[in-house]
Protein backbone atom coordinates (compact mmCIF):
# COMPACT_ATOMS: atom_id res chain seq x y z
CA UNK A 1 0.00 0.00 0.00
CA UNK A 2 1.35 3.39 -0.92
CA UNK A 3 1.63 6.09 -3.54
CA UNK A 4 2.01 4.74 -7.10
CA UNK A 5 5.51 6.23 -7.56
CA UNK A 6 6.67 4.79 -4.23
CA UNK A 7 5.33 1.34 -5.10
CA UNK A 8 6.91 1.56 -8.57
CA UNK A 9 10.34 2.53 -7.19
CA UNK A 10 10.25 0.32 -4.09
CA UNK A 11 8.10 -2.77 -4.72
CA UNK A 12 7.61 -5.03 -1.71
CA UNK A 13 7.73 -8.21 -3.79
CA UNK A 14 8.09 -9.60 -7.30
CA UNK A 15 4.32 -9.69 -7.89
CA UNK A 16 3.98 -5.96 -7.24
CA UNK A 17 7.14 -5.20 -9.25
CA UNK A 18 5.80 -7.11 -12.24
CA UNK A 19 2.27 -5.75 -11.92
CA UNK A 20 3.14 -2.04 -11.80
CA UNK A 21 4.53 -0.55 -15.00
CA UNK A 22 4.27 -1.06 -18.74
CA UNK A 23 6.19 -2.86 -20.06
CA UNK A 24 6.58 -4.80 -16.81
CA UNK A 25 9.79 -5.31 -14.87
CA UNK A 26 12.24 -7.85 -16.29
CA UNK A 27 13.16 -10.80 -14.07
CA UNK A 28 16.33 -12.85 -14.57
CA UNK A 29 17.13 -15.82 -12.33
CA UNK A 30 20.69 -16.50 -11.25
CA UNK A 31 23.15 -16.23 -8.37
CA UNK A 32 25.37 -13.53 -6.88
CA UNK A 33 28.89 -14.46 -5.85
CA UNK A 34 30.89 -12.98 -2.98
CA UNK A 35 32.41 -10.42 -5.37
CA UNK A 36 28.99 -9.03 -6.28
CA UNK A 37 28.73 -10.56 -9.73
CA UNK A 38 25.26 -11.73 -10.69
CA UNK A 39 25.50 -14.70 -13.04
CA UNK A 40 22.35 -15.62 -14.92
CA UNK A 41 20.92 -19.12 -14.55
CA UNK A 42 22.47 -20.48 -17.76
CA UNK A 43 25.78 -18.68 -17.06
CA UNK A 44 25.42 -16.69 -20.28
CA UNK A 45 25.40 -13.28 -18.60
CA UNK A 46 27.38 -11.65 -15.80
CA UNK A 47 26.35 -8.33 -14.27
CA UNK A 48 28.19 -6.61 -11.41
CA UNK A 49 25.75 -5.39 -8.77
CA UNK A 50 26.46 -2.23 -6.77
CA UNK A 51 27.66 -2.48 -3.18
CA UNK A 52 24.27 -1.71 -1.62
CA UNK A 53 22.55 -4.52 -3.57
CA UNK A 54 25.40 -6.89 -2.67
CA UNK A 55 24.97 -5.95 0.99
CA UNK A 56 21.23 -6.71 0.80
CA UNK A 57 21.98 -10.16 -0.65
CA UNK A 58 24.60 -10.77 2.06
CA UNK A 59 22.19 -9.75 4.84
CA UNK A 60 19.59 -12.16 3.43
CA UNK A 61 22.25 -14.93 3.33
CA UNK A 62 21.69 -15.40 -0.42
CA UNK A 63 25.28 -15.23 -1.69
CA UNK A 64 25.79 -18.22 -3.99
CA UNK A 65 22.12 -19.17 -3.73
CA UNK A 66 19.31 -18.71 -6.28
CA UNK A 67 18.13 -15.11 -6.52
CA UNK A 68 16.07 -13.02 -8.95
CA UNK A 69 17.42 -9.82 -10.46
CA UNK A 70 14.69 -7.38 -11.48
CA UNK A 71 15.24 -4.38 -13.72
CA UNK A 72 12.74 -2.09 -15.41
CA UNK A 73 12.84 -1.75 -19.22
CA UNK A 74 13.64 1.97 -19.04
CA UNK A 75 16.75 1.15 -17.00
CA UNK A 76 18.22 -0.73 -19.98
CA UNK A 77 19.64 1.38 -22.81
CA UNK A 78 21.28 0.89 -26.18
CA UNK A 79 23.47 3.91 -25.31
CA UNK A 80 26.26 2.10 -23.47
CA UNK A 81 27.44 5.37 -21.90
CA UNK A 82 23.95 6.16 -20.55
CA UNK A 83 24.46 5.06 -16.95
CA UNK A 84 27.20 5.54 -14.36
CA UNK A 85 27.12 1.96 -13.13
CA UNK A 86 26.20 0.33 -16.43
CA UNK A 87 26.95 -3.29 -17.12
CA UNK A 88 26.83 -4.16 -20.82
CA UNK A 89 25.51 -7.36 -22.39
CA UNK A 90 25.49 -8.26 -26.06
CA UNK A 91 22.15 -9.80 -27.01
CA UNK A 92 20.22 -10.76 -30.13
CA UNK A 93 17.09 -8.80 -31.01
CA UNK A 94 14.00 -11.02 -31.02
CA UNK A 95 11.58 -8.17 -31.76
CA UNK A 96 12.02 -4.41 -32.19
CA UNK A 97 8.75 -2.54 -31.73
CA UNK A 98 8.93 1.07 -32.94
CA UNK A 99 6.34 3.02 -30.95
CA UNK A 100 7.08 6.53 -32.20
CA UNK A 101 8.69 8.18 -29.19
CA UNK A 102 10.53 4.99 -28.21
CA UNK A 103 11.40 1.49 -29.37
CA UNK A 104 10.83 -1.62 -27.28
CA UNK A 105 13.58 -4.17 -27.86
CA UNK A 106 12.65 -7.71 -26.85
CA UNK A 107 15.39 -10.29 -26.29
CA UNK A 108 16.24 -13.14 -23.94
CA UNK A 109 18.88 -13.47 -21.25
CA UNK A 110 19.43 -16.97 -19.96
CA UNK A 111 16.01 -18.01 -21.27
CA UNK A 112 14.18 -15.13 -19.58
CA UNK A 113 12.39 -12.54 -21.70
CA UNK A 114 13.88 -9.06 -21.40
CA UNK A 115 12.46 -5.82 -22.73
CA UNK A 116 14.43 -2.59 -23.10
CA UNK A 117 12.80 0.78 -23.83
CA UNK A 118 15.24 2.78 -25.95
CA UNK A 119 15.27 5.85 -28.18
CA UNK A 120 13.31 5.37 -31.41
CA UNK A 121 15.16 3.31 -34.00
CA UNK A 122 13.87 1.85 -37.20
CA UNK A 123 17.10 0.13 -38.25
CA UNK A 124 16.86 -2.86 -35.88
CA UNK A 125 16.24 -6.30 -37.36
CA UNK A 126 15.30 -9.63 -35.85
CA UNK A 127 18.46 -11.63 -35.08
CA UNK A 128 20.70 -8.55 -35.05
CA UNK A 129 23.26 -8.34 -32.22
CA UNK A 130 23.07 -5.25 -30.07
CA UNK A 131 24.79 -4.10 -26.89
CA UNK A 132 22.51 -3.11 -24.02
CA UNK A 133 23.61 -1.25 -20.88
CA UNK A 134 21.90 -2.24 -17.63
CA UNK A 135 21.66 0.52 -15.00
CA UNK A 136 22.56 -1.67 -12.04
CA UNK A 137 21.99 1.17 -9.56
CA UNK A 138 18.29 0.70 -10.36
CA UNK A 139 18.16 -3.10 -10.16
CA UNK A 140 16.20 -4.96 -7.50
CA UNK A 141 16.92 -8.33 -5.95
CA UNK A 142 14.21 -10.78 -4.95
CA UNK A 143 14.29 -13.92 -2.80
CA UNK A 144 13.36 -16.88 -5.05
CA UNK A 145 11.34 -18.64 -2.33
CA UNK A 146 9.39 -15.73 -0.83
CA UNK A 147 9.62 -13.32 -3.82
CA UNK A 148 10.23 -10.59 -1.21
CA UNK A 149 12.22 -7.62 -2.50
CA UNK A 150 15.58 -7.44 -0.71
CA UNK A 151 16.46 -4.03 -2.06
CA UNK A 152 13.36 -1.94 -1.53
CA UNK A 153 14.13 1.38 0.15
CA UNK A 154 17.86 1.25 -0.64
Amino acid sequence: IGEPKEIYDNPANAFVAGFIGTPPMNFIHGKIDENGVFTAKDKDADLKVPERQLKAAQEADLIGKPIILGIRPEHISDDIDAFNSAQVLEVKVDVAELLGASTNIYTTVSGFGVCAVVKPRNDLRMGQSIKLAFDMDKCHLFDVETEKCLTSRL
